[in-house]
């Protein structure tokens, strides 16, 4: 059984150090990480979720998904970029990251 989750990872960009490892591009850090049981997704689930957890002048990336058209409305900004799912982890890295360290955890055995 899948259970639908929504995951938002804050990123904020370090003006001081420069990226090393992709020259050109700023380099940032996570802050706060939330993940959400949702019942369903769709566009009135998504837009509730980010009234209750974003500040009105945050800043969103997402992908291109259809039910994220709204949330403009929501947010200072918003940017929606397509990408197909083998290049998902470039646009959301911090995302990836803790939807894997969660599937880890949840799918380990328990040791006593």
């Amino acid at each position: 059984m899948k259970t639908c989750v929504s995951v938002m990872a804050e990123s904020k960009e370090i003006v001081d150090e420069p990226s090393k490892k992709n020259k050109g591009r700023p380099r940032r850090r996570c802050g706060y990480l939330e993940m959400k049981v949702l019942k369903k997704i769709d566009s009135s689930s998504v837009e509730s979720l980010v009234k209750d957890s974003m500040d009105p002048g945050s800043e969103l990336i997402s992908d291109g998904e259809r039910i994220y058209t709204k949330v403009k409305e929501i947010v200072k900004d918003h940017k929606q970029e397509l990408v197909d799912a083998k290049q998902a982890d470039m646009l959301l890295p911090r995302v990836h990251i803790a939807i894997s360290n969660a599937k880890r955890v949840l799918l380990e055995p328990i040791t006593a």
